[in-house]
């Protein structure tokens, strides 16, 4: 279930709650529409929950940086935000530039040097290619959806 789904449910719930209230009030409505507020907050509750974990923080940027694996043998980020930030196209958040930039070196290291690319350009531009998919909902949703799904899974 996405977002949409779960506000379009939490819409229909709405709804409900309002047809049971004009039949007037009874023991059973009541206790019927008190049951659907619960139900509706904790929709509300799910929809935040969701929402939270399907975005990308500096937080979680931090902590995926930090634990690199590196296919060169090193661990960590190769390259600074401030180094990143050099490449990074409009639209996305640093933080989101600096991890998806890293991530390419770190998993695509020997593939780059075998072909004789390995460069911050060459990185970039796959940086660039995954986080703009035309598939995908958004940089930083594909970002998030790849760590939560992948990385910190």
């Amino acid at each position: 279930m996405n977002c949409k789904e779960i506000d379009e449910y939490r819409e229909a719930l709405g709804e409900e709650i309002l047809n049971y209230m004009s039949g007037g009030p009874s023991p059973r409505s009541a206790e019927a529409i008190s049951s659907m507020i619960t139900c509706y907050k904790n929709v509300r509750d799910l929809k935040e929950m969701v929402d939270k974990d399907f975005n990308f923080s500096p937080e979680k940027a931090e902590k995926w940086l930090l634990e690199m694996e590196n296919e060169d043998g090193t661990t960590g980020g190769h390259w600074s935000l401030k180094e990143t930030d050099a490449y990074k196209p409009d639209g996305i958040s640093s933080y989101c530039w600096e991890c998806t930039m890293n991530m390419m070196y770190s998993d695509y290291y020997k593939t780059a040097v075998k072909h004789g690319v390995n460069k911050p350009e060459f990185y970039a531009d796959l940086a660039r290619d995954f986080l703009m998919d035309k598939d995908a909902k958004g940089p930083a949703k594909k970002l998030a959806a790849y760590y939560n799904c992948v990385v910190d899974a």
